[in-house]
């Protein structure tokens, strides 16, 4: 028996306080808050047990440190924030103003709670005992901590600049920055905040720093690995500053920005819509079972229900993707060659290419199949080498030939399937899975920790794939292929490095990412095990000795295994 809403909350506002008095305790001392959060969470966690027994605690302790974690993660950059405090002391920096207006924030949280509701109305209204609800609050937990964190930021935020180091500094409680301004590479002022584009929520593929107070004129910042989008009152001295730098590109000149209520924007917003409460906020699949509970369907129609509504989402995926990227057709006439000859030789001349505003480097194949595919790529992608840019429209273009999204999908429909079924033969057998504690908890913690293993091979799969074939595609071949890859994943290292060092603490212990050397253990243990790419350094080494795809599939799961488990 699941225990109660009202129960289930318990331990979430729990694991919020603890990481509240954690932040109040250490503005003075810093090891007594990790000393006074280890015991809150033990007494909790021994309280629990006391009340409801270990394995009945289970669920309630998961959702303590969800919540703790979440918030804990939210709340990260509140150490960069005190120490910018300090060197703002210690420096001569003038404060800019911002405008401020609180029609912003509550834009964010109106969206917000919209995307939501439907997940929101199935957790009071719906079945007291659908697993559902469980799976819908930690979901909302990570959604409410990033809401309440965006919140923060916007009532605590102040800029300021120091003209002996250059420097910009954007400081809020729990989100800063320190820009120097000879790293800036783009800047642009936008007549008003595209709520559209900045809102989390609404947005796919892109790595937008979300600063605005206002809904009135932005200033876009373009930095390592993000755009910033700020609400400066009085832009001369930001301009003025700007200008010693000419590598910042400045000229470029902004889309005009729509109300979200303007006739021209509601096809973009009911797509962004759409895409918001049927992928992030599953709000669209909790809504029709509700529904469907208070018609009194059978579990067979709503669950059909469901299924149908996937299959709908599945077929307007490229639309309803292309909406959210805010992409549109590449307009550089060598690019289009590019990719029409890439494509025609891949036998899918149809598709198109798609590029979308985004400071990473990456590229993104969508559509359930070939008529519907299409292939998008960043802006900054667009400043790889030609060669390189080629290489990744290569890659691209087997996805969309194999159907790998279509399939992606059905691999996963598949494995939620066997649990369906396993779950029916269990309760067939064992009417009572309580009398079984024991089996039952590991049981359920083993086919948690094997789904993304699972969907991680499909997808490593995928990919090796995807880098063999597309090779065979290229001119350069293997070697055209490895080049580009590389090229890609130190441009996307070198970003990464720069914008952590732009927004860590000083003191923080950072990682530098370095992906085309063979990392630690641990780190390939994960990379090879649970995310969705193969590790580069493998990626680009097995092209450099390949010379046929034939038998690579059996290298590279012979290889995920040895490279995740031997030093």
């Amino acid at each position: 028996m699941l225990p109660s809403i009202t129960e289930m909350m318990f331990p979430i506002f729990w694991g919020f306080a603890i990481v509240g008095i954690g932040l109040l305790i250490g503005i003075n001392h810093r090891k007594w808050a990790a000393a006074a959060e280890i015991l809150l969470a033990a007494a909790f966690i021994g309280w629990m047990i006391y009340k409801n027994g270990f394995l009945d605690s289970l669920l309630l302790i998961s959702l303590l440190s969800t919540s703790y974690f979440s918030l804990f993660l939210a709340g990260i950059g509140y150490r960069k924030y005190r120490e910018l405090k300090e060197e703002l002391g210690r420096i001569e920096a003038e404060e800019w103003i911002v405008s401020r207006n609180a029609a912003r924030i509550w834009t964010d949280i109106l969206i917000s709670l919209a995307v939501f509701l439907g997940a929101i109305l199935f957790l009071i209204y719906g079945p007291e005992a659908s697993p559902l609800k469980v799976f819908l609050l930690f979901g909302l937990i990570a959604a409410g901590a990033e809401l309440g964190k965006r919140v923060i930021v916007f009532v605590t935020l102040r800029i300021y600049f120091s003209e002996e180091n250059n420097m910009l500094f954007i400081v809020s409680r729990l989100d800063c920055r320190e820009l120097p301004l000879y790293a800036l590479k783009e800047y642009r002022e936008e007549e008003a905040a595209d709520i559209l584009r900045l809102h989390p929520l609404l947005t796919l593929f892109t790595s937008n720093s979300d600063f605005t107070t206002s809904l009135g004129q932005v200033q876009r910042l373009g930095s390592a690995n993000e755009t910033i989008y700020l609400n400066i009152a009085d832009t001369d001295r930001l301009k003025e500053m700007i200008s010693c730098y000419p590598e910042c590109q400045t000229g470029k000149e902004a889309a005009a920005v729509l109300p979200l209520y303007h006739w021209k924007n509601l096809k973009r917003l009911a797509g962004k819509l759409y895409y918001a409460v049927t992928v992030k906020g599953i709000s669209a699949y909790t809504s029709i079972i509700l529904i469907l509970y208070f018609l009194e369907a059978n579990s067979w129609a709503i669950a059909a229900s469901a299924f149908l509504y996937w299959l709908i989402n599945l077929y307007l995926s490229d639309r309803v993707l292309k909406i959210a990227m805010d992409a549109k057709e590449i307009e550089n006439a060598e690019i289009r060659q590019m990719a029409e000859r890439i494509f025609a030789k891949a036998g899918i001349p149809g598709v198109k290419v798609y590029e979308t505003d985004s400071p990473q480097y990456n590229g993104l194949a969508t559509g359930m199949n070939i008529g519907r595919g299409m292939v998008t790529i960043t802006t900054a992608t667009l400043s790889l080498p030609p060669s390189s840019i080629e290489s990744i429209l290569a890659h691209e273009a087997i996805h969309v030939k194999k159907r790998d999204v279509l399939w992606s999908q059905i691999w996963r429909i598949a494995y939620f399937l066997m649990l369906a079924l396993c779950a029916w033969l269990l309760l067939d057998r064992v009417p009572d899975i309580t009398e079984y504690p024991v089996p039952f908890f590991i049981g359920v913690w083993l086919l948690m920790m094997f789904l993304p293993i699972y969907q991680s091979f499909i997808s490593q799969w995928m990919e090796v794939r995807a880098d063999q074939l597309g090779a065979q595609l290229l001119e350069g071949g293997y070697s055209q292929m490895a080049g580009g890859l590389a090229d890609l994943a130190e441009r996307q290292d070198h970003e990464v490095n720069q914008s952590a060092e732009y927004r860590a603490a000083k003191d923080e212990k950072r990682r530098v990412i370095s992906s085309l050397e063979r990392d630690k253990l641990i780190w390939r243990l994960i990379e090879f095990q649970f995310m969705p790419h193969p590790p580069m350094y493998w990626r680009v080494q097995t092209l450099k000795n390949s010379s046929s795809p034939k038998g690579m599939i059996k290298r590279w799961a012979a290889d995920r295994m040895r490279e995740s488990f031997t030093r």
